[in-house]
């Protein structure tokens, strides 16, 4: 298993990504490998919306997929789509 959290896909476009998975606790690390391997599979990313939740209250959110890969999934607590 690569990562866990929640997708939402309309018309096959994968249009939202988070790591909100309750026990499991994916990192930031675990979505970037995830979405390495769909775009491995062609998915198409280009309207994705990703969030990366670090804490019950702190994350990141409104990310493209390439912030998240250019990062490799970590990100420094005073990025700008800290919340």
């Amino acid at each position: 298993m690569l990562c866990a959290g929640t997708l939402q896909i309309n018309n096959g476009v994968l249009r939202t990504f988070n790591n909100n998975s309750g026990h499991y606790k994916p990192t930031g690390t675990h979505v970037y490998e995830a979405l390495l391997a769909l775009q491995d599979e062609h998915a198409d990313l280009s309207q994705t919306v990703v969030t990366i939740k670090t804490s019950e209250i702190h994350g990141f959110g409104n990310l493209t997929v390439d912030e998240v890969i250019r990062a490799q999934g970590v990100f420094a607590p005073n990025h700008p789509k800290a919340y």
